[in-house]
């Protein structure tokens, strides 16, 4: 899928804990580990990784192949920082038309759930597909292009789903 870019912002995750959820462990690897590779088993390929505290840790322990990593240095000021700087780069390639936006704090995803909201907004009528999960709505998240300016101008800590 050429056109979908996955945005993983694990800039703000785990802040509580010293910014150290993207190497907890998870499956036998880092929770960072395991979410971009259920992201790949989901067929994207294009991957912005948005690190915050201890990031040079991240990078030197974490599975991330051909990813672009960006050190949001705003990660402080909550989620939306990280969101915004991974748009902004996605924004710069003109052949992305849909952001997998994806966060840490749930890394309970498997690369078929990725497929099935990619297959549901390609299907669908609406800029944002957000699945839902028996009786909650979840992640991730897939966001139209034409939806990603009004993101990129969110501040604090929000969340995507």
């Amino acid at each position: 899928m050429a056109d979908v870019g996955a945005l993983i912002v694990a800039s703000a995750a785990g802040y509580g804990f010293g910014g150290a959820l993207a190497l907890g462990p998870w499956h036998g690897g880092s929770v960072l580990d395991h979410v971009v590779a259920m992201v790949r088993a989901g067929g994207i390929d294009d991957i912005t990784v948005v690190l915050g505290p201890r990031a040079d840790d991240i990078v030197d322990t974490a599975d991330l192949g051909n990813a672009t990593i960006i050190i949001d240095p705003d990660w402080a000021e909550g989620r939306a920082a990280g969101l915004r700087a991974g748009l902004d780069t996605m924004w710069r390639s003109n052949d992305l038309a849909v952001a997998m936006i994806v966060e840490l704090d749930r890394p309970d995803i498997d690369g078929g759930s990725v497929a099935s909201i990619l297959s549901a907004h390609r299907g669908g009528t609406t800029p944002v597909t957000v699945p839902k999960y028996r009786y909650a709505r979840g992640g991730p998240v897939a966001v139209a292009r034409t939806l990603w300016p009004r993101l990129m101008g969110l501040d604090g800590d929000v969340v995507f789903c």
